[in-house]
């Protein structure tokens, strides 16, 4: 019992030195697409105009995780 409690104190004292960010990090959950090359996201999704070339790169911005096949 006595180092379960010891654990939990090193974690705890662990987690108090995290940034905020990475303290929540394990409340994040990835959202992603299967891919990034739909027509119907011109314009709407993607910024007016947004070129087809740069699109990889505007969505692995607004998304944690995109599947790219090859």
């Amino acid at each position: 019992m006595a180092s379960l409690v010891s654990k939990r104190t090193h974690f705890a004292h662990r987690a108090q030195r995290l940034h905020p960010a990475e303290r929540d990090a394990s409340l994040q959950i990835p959202v992603g697409v299967a891919g990034w090359t739909y027509a119907p996201w011109r314009n709407n999704f993607f910024p007016e105009g947004l070129p087809h070339r740069r699109e990889l790169q505007y969505a692995s911005r607004q998304l944690t995780a995109i599947e790219v096949n090859g």
